[in-house]
């Protein structure tokens, strides 16, 4: 007798399978990244056709085996806001590409899976333009992902007068120029604030040049650590995000 499997998942990615049928990437609360076949998505008649989409949350029923087959989906949250700003849908992309190429199959992450799901919830409730709001949304973003995944900035205790760089392969900010990049105060305290809980204070009014300088710190890191370009960087820029 065949088991079936319920989980809440968000859709990752869809891949063309066959003549009808696509394979699915998603990521799950209960189990992490996971790969299953939607049979027959293709043909006008199928019940999963309109809630296996990007990057919808969604409730699914999932055969046992080593590919697994959809056998039902219910969709929790379609996101449809984020698809009316192409900042946002950028975003979204992003965050999607991320979970992709940093996680492990099967390796359940409640912390992730939160985080991401919150982020697609802020995308699906801002205007379409969010200007600076987002791009301090995507450095908390980038910041809490590399928490999730192990791989924190590191940043000297008190930066004082002293110059500070940032090191991909010294694991974030430090006093020491070699295989580093210089970076401003104003990068490195902005970092600092959003680390310890002081962005959301009323008088904080963010440099957008330090959040781009921030951004762009944290964008690099993550892909030396990935060894692979992050494709929907190239995205993000052309929205006019950063």
């Amino acid at each position: 007798m065949s088991r079936e499997h319920t989980y809440l998942a968000i859709i990752l990615k869809k891949q063309p399978f066959g003549d009808a049928d696509e394979l699915v990437t998603i990521f799950t609360q209960e189990a992490g990244k996971l790969r299953a076949v939607a049979k027959s998505v293709k043909l006008p008649k199928s019940k999963l056709q309109h809630a296996i989409q990007v990057p919808f949350l969604v409730g699914l029923r999932l055969s046992d085996g080593r590919l697994p087959k959809i056998i039902g989906a219910e969709v929790q949250n379609s996101y449809g806001h984020i698809r009316h700003g192409l900042e946002s849908l950028a975003a979204a992309f992003y965050v999607l590409e991320l979970i992709l190429k940093f996680t492990a199959d099967e390796q359940p992450s409640a912390k992730l899976f939160k985080l991401a799901k919150d982020f697609l919830e802020f995308l699906d409730r801002i205007p379409a333009k969010a200007g600076a709001g987002l791009l301090l949304a995507i450095v908390k973003f980038q910041i809490r992902f590399l928490d999730a995944v192990g791989l924190s900035i590191s940043a000297p205790a008190k930066a004082g007068a002293q110059e500070l760089y940032f090191s991909n392969s010294h694991g974030g900010f430090t006093a020491n120029s070699i295989a580093a990049v210089p970076t401003t105060a104003a990068a490195y305290e902005l970092y600092r604030r959003l680390t310890q809980g002081q962005a959301g204070a009323s008088d904080f009014r963010p440099d957008t040049a330090a959040a781009a300088e921030l951004r762009g710190l944290l964008s690099q890191f993550l892909e030396y650590h990935l060894e692979r370009r992050v494709k929907s960087e190239r995205f993000l820029k052309q929205s006019g995000v950063v």
